[in-house]
């Protein structure tokens, strides 16, 4: 939800090759034994004019991506890339960004919503920050929990203490 592709976005579906699309997926690539499959994002990826991403890719929620040329086929959550170099999130740019987005639609971007994308873009920079000083982001989902204490579900409203990031 809440995704924008900027005009000419593109993504193929089907690798030249005709072979089967492969996805990172929990640290592992796994074959999708599926000669079509596009790309995953998710929740408010923003991406600019003209951005091509390659078949398979994973775009964790948050991101947002301005640059020429392929992108990465992993971006991890909250994940800024710009002209090819990945820099630090602002997440009250983020916040007030999602709650334009929302409000657009007269929805609100509630306090849970802010405090949860808070508490998981906190977690998430220390760990981005490590990586992207090795140029290379692999998917460490199954690797990292965040302690969400205190947090709501904005989907259920039962309290979070702790998600897998799966």
């Amino acid at each position: 939800e809440w995704v924008n592709l900027g005009a000419g976005t593109s993504n193929s579906n089907l690798k030249n090759n005709y072979s089967s699309v492969k996805v990172h997926v929990n640290d592992k690539i796994v074959d999708s034994k599926n000669l079509h499959v596009g790309c995953f994002l998710g929740d408010h990826v923003k991406t600019a004019i003209g951005t091509l991403i390659n078949t398979g890719s994973v775009i964790g929620a948050a991101s947002m991506i301005a640059s020429y040329g392929f992108i990465p086929k992993t971006l991890p959550p909250f994940s800024w890339y710009v002209n090819k170099k990945h820099q630090r999130i602002d997440v009250d740019k983020f916040i007030l960004t999602a709650e334009i987005v929302k409000k657009r639609r007269n929805k609100n971007f509630s306090r849970v919503e802010k405090e949860l994308y808070k508490k998981i873009a906190n977690s998430w920079i220390k760990v981005i920050d490590q990586l992207w000083h090795s140029d290379y982001i692999p998917f460490l989902f199954n690797r990292k929990k965040l302690m969400l204490e205190g947090i709501i579900c904005p989907a259920c409203e039962a309290p979070l203490d702790e998600v897998d990031i799966k």
